[in-house]
């Protein structure tokens, strides 16, 4: 799914994508570390298709899981957050 990311093919990313969330959600639940990833994997084709509410929903699912197990100063939280307030900041523009 991420070389399909970083290939541009966001289509075929997403469908990777939903498909893995929903295989790992039924294996591990769904507050898992590595759905967390996923959630991050899908808000990011969201943002490169331009959905930012959608984009928007997916980080703010995959920082909340991330948040059960870091504190906030945690790399991935950190920038979970910084892509929110981006892409709120951009909502408020509009």
């Amino acid at each position: 799914g991420t070389v399909y990311l970083s290939m541009g093919k966001y289509d075929d990313a997403m469908e990777y994508m939903q498909r893995v969330l929903v295989g790992w959600t039924k294996i591990f639940g769904e507050t898992h570390r590595d759905v967390a990833g996923i959630n991050v994997n899908i808000a990011k084709i969201y943002f490169e298709l331009e959905d930012n509410i959608k984009s928007l929903e997916y980080y703010h699912k995959a920082l909340v899981i991330l948040s059960l197990y870091y504190d906030e100063d945690y790399e991935k939280i950190v920038e979970v957050k910084e892509k929110i307030n981006e892409i709120t900041a951009k909502l408020n523009k509009n």
